[in-house]
């Protein structure tokens, strides 16, 4: 497997993300943020556009008139990010919101590219109701690896805990863990690590390629 190289990037098609996830507004509140009527309709409650399918595909910016819609290259952890989605689909806690990026941070020897995920579960969504009345986040990025966070009533994530997992974490394990956190129990322990080495192969040439 070739790794992807920021010199020659793939670029996602955004055409049907486009036409499925298109904006509305509240009728109530025509001066609000729209939301996405495709995901609103899915989830049954309000969800903000633009929404996680069309963000993982493309760069959304407000202009003057409108918005302008830059295509995304593709994540070199996007593989791992869609394996780890799957294994929460399988395991019933798919979560109700999320996104992956690669964004440019400040580390001690300069700038670098940060692979991340994040994951999102409403207040509402079973189990996190009981547990996490106002949502919970599970994030994942290259230097940390895998953490949760109850989120306060205001949406921003508080007291973030590392899960006993390694950096590259089977998806299997991480559904068991996030299950656990999500109802309130120990998350269990894990060691094994994801056998994907293609893409981790990738994500390392991505950071070599941005001098880090």
């Amino acid at each position: 497997m070739t790794p992807p190289r920021k010199d020659t990037p793939v670029l996602i098609d955004i055409r049907p993300a486009l036409l499925k996830h298109s904006p509305t507004t509240d009728p109530t509140e025509p001066w609000g943020p729209p939301d996405c009527d495709a995901c609103t309709a899915h989830h049954g409650t309000a969800v903000r556009w633009p929404c996680r399918p069309l963000t993982t595909v493309a760069e959304v910016e407000p202009t003057g008139t409108g918005w302008q819609f830059t295509p995304r290259p593709a994540d070199p952890h996007a593989p791992y990010c869609d394996a780890v989605d799957e294994a929460l689909a399988a395991a019933d806690i798919a979560p109700d919101d999320g996104w992956t990026s690669t964004v440019d941070v400040l580390a001690e020897d300069g700038i670098t590219t940060m692979c991340s995920l994040v994951l999102l579960w409403h207040g509402t969504s079973a189990p996190a109701a009981d547990t996490h009345p106002d949502g919970l986040q599970a994030t994942w990025d290259i230097t940390s690896g895998w953490q949760t966070a109850a989120l306060s009533p205001e949406g921003y994530p508080e007291h973030p805990t590392d899960l006993p997992l390694p950096l590259w974490a089977r998806p299997r394990d991480v559904a068991a863990a996030v299950h656990a956190v999500l109802t309130g129990d120990r998350p269990p322990a894990a060691t094994a690590e994801w056998d994907d080495t293609g893409t981790r192969a990738a994500v390392r040439a991505w950071h070599e390629d941005d001098g880090s």
